[in-house]
């Protein structure tokens, strides 16, 4: 099942903070330093990983995944992505979302002003229990699947994105999220998307893999955003297509931001509202610091 962790502050967990305290360094590590910090990380967590596994084992029941699921998930796995699927908010409730944000954007404006290249607001609860109930009706099971039967719901935000301006070292140049061995972002457009919209743009896993042995990626201060020219340099000869997330409202995309290269909201025409949803899992590098982590509990 998929967790919904509340949106207001909780006590800190006493061994989750030490155990993310300990492991800060896992992100900005490769080679064997990853290797070691990951297992220890994995180590510190095993109460909780057996715990879980025992519980869906003897008193949850996995759902079955339809044709149209596996296939979604199939590829998901194999390429780090999947875009498109069948719509889980109907227009109605796209509408809504977009009606809510653009009432207090102006206000949000006035009092904090938007130097960065992504803005990231809050929903209401009321939106987001809708939203839940339609990802645990459509899609649940490809997220339970992809994210080893221990999901956990991390953020749930509008990102909007006024296109207007290029800021140096952002998310507007290629990167990865290296939160752990996987995290899913699920991306919906709140209106018609198209290469005006300062889009969402990446790679899948495969090519990402090589990009990421090629220029030895770290999430330190001089290696965490590729530019293009070290990007087209590194992936001479090697088959990779550079996909933008268009189309309609509505449209959805599964993407791994830690497997898979991506950037966004680079200076153009048009400004860009999506909803985006995120999700990880027992295995992250750090876990949530909240004493109400809880994998596999429904909580609004």
């Amino acid at each position: 099942m998929l967790v919904a962790l509340p949106r207001k502050s909780l006590k800190t967990n006493y061994f989750q903070h030490k155990h993310n305290s300990f492991v800060q360094s896992i992100t900005s590590s490769r080679g064997l330093k990853f290797k070691i910090l990951f297992i220890i990380s994995i180590l510190f967590k095993f109460p909780f990983i057996i715990w879980h596994t025992l519980r869906n084992l003897f008193l949850k029941k996995k759902k079955y995944l339809y044709l149209e699921q596996r296939k979604l998930l199939e590829q998901l796995q194999y390429y780090g992505f999947t875009m498109n699927p069948r719509y889980i908010l109907d227009k109605n409730t796209t509408y809504r979302l977009r009606e809510d944000f653009y009432q207090d954007y102006q206000q949000s404006i006035n009092i904090n002003g938007n130097e960065c290249s992504v803005m990231y607001k809050p929903l209401r609860q009321t939106n987001i229990k809708i939203i839940m109930e339609q990802l645990v009706a459509n899609i649940e099971p490809i997220i339970n699947s992809y994210m080893y039967y221990s999901p956990y719901l991390k953020h749930i935000f509008y990102m909007y994105s006024d296109n207007n301006t290029i800021h140096a070292n952002s998310s507007q140049h290629w990167h990865l999220d290296k939160q752990g061995p996987k995290t899913l972002k699920i991306f919906i457009a709140l209106h018609d998307l198209t290469n005006d919209h300062g889009p969402l743009t990446f790679i899948d896993s495969n090519a990402s893999a090589y990009l990421d042995n090629s220029v030895k990626y770290q999430k330190i201060e001089t290696k965490k955003r590729i530019h293009d020219s070290e990007f087209d340099q590194a992936l001479v000869g090697i088959p990779s297509q550079v996909i933008n997330f268009t189309g309609d409202e509505g449209s959805l995309l599964f993407l791994d931001t830690d497997r898979c290269f991506h950037f966004g909201s680079r200076k153009s025409s048009y400004s860009r509202l999506l909803l985006l949803i995120e999700f990880g899992s027992l295995l992250d590098f750090k876990l949530p610091e909240t004493s109400r982590y809880r994998p596999g509990i429904i909580s609004y």
